[in-house]
């Protein structure tokens, strides 16, 4: 093994042991980032019905004082407490036939802090999932907890992201530019942003957002800016 080689495998073994200790810190955040999230869709719902409750006062005021003298009916009998309407979702499982459609649903996912799911829309290119797994294996095995693969660690990395940095608004998505580059990959422009040049990839199971290379190598490279 000459020296470059084994000075890049001590700043990669530092970096993902780095990585490791911090595995644990990165799990309460995002069930904190979880539990803000419902707090939030709770207030958004609370808001909404206050809203029409408001506009509903302010039509009957209109006819009453159109009318002038006008009898006030009895209230009829309650039914029980009324539904508030939901609010417009800001993000929608929109499936993943189209690369905006797998986009879409990957804010939902991550908005959600669902792991799982965001695990199940990504897809490595080659020469990043090696460098990833030997990322991934240079992790001290007490450190990995609930990693038991490198597709684990992709997926709570790219959710944390996606709750930390939210992605924008479903009709903003809708919007957003989407470069075809071949019959089974595109690309995502949001100019002025680090999601900018984001990939899709079509699989087997439809679109897939895609880690490349400069994805691992940019994420290896804080990893070891940490220390």
């Amino acid at each position: 093994m000459n020296r470059l080689h084994r000075t890049g495998v001590a700043v990669l073994a530092a970096g993902a042991t780095t990585l490791g200790w911090l595995y644990w810190a990165q799990q309460a955040r995002v069930r904190e980032a979880v539990a803000l999230r419902r707090e939030i869709a709770d207030l958004r719902v609370r808001i909404e019905a206050e809203r029409e409750r408001s506009r509903a006062v302010a039509a009957v005021a209109a006819v009453v004082d159109r009318v002038p003298d006008t009898p006030v009916a009895s209230p009829a009998p309650s039914r029980g407490p009324e539904v508030p309407p939901s609010p417009p979702p800001i993000y929608r499982n929109a499936g993943r036939a189209t690369p905006r459609a797998t986009l879409q649903t990957l804010a939902w996912a991550s908005d959600r802090g669902d792991v799982a799911a965001v695990g199940a829309l990504l897809v490595f290119d080659e020469a990043a999932r090696v460098k990833a797994q030997q990322f991934f294996d240079a992790l001290p095995p007490e450190a990995r907890g609930d990693w038991r693969t490198v597709d684990d660690m992709a997926a709570m990395l790219m959710t944390r992201s996606g709750m930390e940095a939210p992605f924008p608004a479903a009709d903003v998505l809708e919007a957003v530019e989407i470069e075809t580059l071949g019959p089974d990959r595109a690309r995502m422009r949001m100019r002025g942003t680090r999601r900018d040049g984001s990939e899709f990839q079509r699989t087997s199971e439809g679109w897939s957002y895609v880690i490349t290379e400069a994805m691992v190598d940019r994420y290896t490279r804080q990893a070891a800016n940490t220390r």
